[in-house]
């Protein structure tokens, strides 16, 4: 998703539309839990904290998420 979600938000109409790696980052962090591995699970809970507050990008590659940080500049 190349649009950051600060953007997303102020348009009424993108509230009708599903983001799938919102939902796939969660199914992700209950994955790992439920492995007991609980470090790798918090940091994929952190990179959805800072998806949702538009501070990375994330990019999916074979079923990964590769997380970029954003540029404020």
């Amino acid at each position: 998703m190349a649009e950051s979600n600060k953007e997303k938000e102020s348009d009424p109409a993108s509230s009708n539309v599903i983001d799938f790696t919102v939902i796939k980052l969660k199914q992700l962090v209950k994955h790992y839990k439920d492995l007991g591995q609980r470090d790798v699970a918090l940091q994929i809970d952190e990179c959805l904290v800072a998806y949702l507050a538009g501070d990375v990008t994330i990019i999916w590659q074979e079923g990964l998420p590769y997380v970029k940080f954003t540029d404020e500049n």
